[in-house]
């Protein structure tokens, strides 16, 4: 049995493969420390022309037979990724290489000391997963070099103040629970309402003014963490007989961020308990 096990875990998504990946990840963990970053990346592949392009992109469709509400570059891109799962394929390929690259120079001729976007990285680990319609997306861990320990950090928080207050500064800046910082400034002229916020094509900055363009972003921003962001509760929230939210909404508000010494949490500002967290 150990050996038709040591057979089949070269195949890929058999249970003997997974359970080899597991292994790598813990034994990855235990001689470089828990992993610093763990990232999902998803291309716009049922949005963005490149992907369309891979598909093959000689589609010829009347778009005034659309259903209503339908996008039609959406649309398009969807029925090309329908019809041609290699080149959705490919297209994952070469935004996975540009990814990669960026995080781990090494990969590169001739760039053996030079360091990724997020620094020195020791290792990494990546898992690739389709999606319902067909295309694919990765499920990513990285191991950074000279990164503290989570014991480390929590001990060096404790004891530096300043620490504290550049991490908070820093977490309150790209971590956003709330819709304070985007006031409600109307609908502004030019944009178009009918299109879900992650559609909307932009204003021209040669054309509008900046004070149009400042209150279309702030719109754009709204709109989409309203529909994405903001949490409604269903029949998921409930399910297996899960008495309240099984997500755990409302979370627990605050009006700033502050340091839990208690429990070594670093625990953000939350002014709506409904909104999970979003970066900007």
């Amino acid at each position: 049995m150990d050996t038709f096990k040591l057979v089949v875990g070269a195949m890929p998504y058999s249970d003997a493969s997974r359970k080899r990946d597991r292994a790598n990840i813990r034994s990855t963990n235990y001689f470089y420390g828990p992993f610093a970053f763990y990232m999902t990346i998803s291309p716009a592949d049922t949005y963005g022309w490149l992907s369309f392009a891979f598909a093959g992109g000689e589609f010829d469709l009347n778009y005034d037979d659309l259903p209503p509400g339908f996008d039609d570059r959406t649309f398009r891109n969807k029925l090309a990724a329908a019809s041609n799962s290699v080149g959705l394929a490919q297209f994952f390929h070469a935004i996975m290489t540009i990814v990669l690259d960026a995080l781990d120079p090494t990969r590169l001729p001739g760039e053996s000391d030079m360091d990724g976007i997020l620094g020195k990285i020791n290792a990494y680990y990546g898992a690739v997963e389709g999606q319902n319609r067909g295309t694919l997306h990765c499920h990513l861990v990285v191991w950074l070099d000279q990164c503290p320990s989570p014991g480390e950090l929590h001990a060096k928080l404790r004891e530096n103040k300043e620490l504290r207050r550049r991490l908070k500064d820093y977490l309150d800046e790209v971590i956003k629970r709330d819709l304070s910082q985007f006031p409600d400034d109307g609908i502004p002229p030019n944009v178009d309402t009918s299109q879900k916020a992650s559609n909307s094509p932009p204003l021209d900055p040669f054309v509008e003014d900046n004070c149009v363009l400042q209150c279309a972003c702030r719109y754009r921003i709204r709109k989409g963490i309203k529909q994405y962001q903001y949490h409604c509760c269903t029949a998921t929230c409930q399910k297996g007989n899960f008495v309240g939210c099984r997500l755990r909404m409302p979370k627990s508000t605050r009006d700033k961020s502050v340091y839990d010494f208690k429990s070594g949490l670093l625990l953000l500002k939350q002014v709506d308990g409904y909104v999970n967290n979003f970066n900007l």
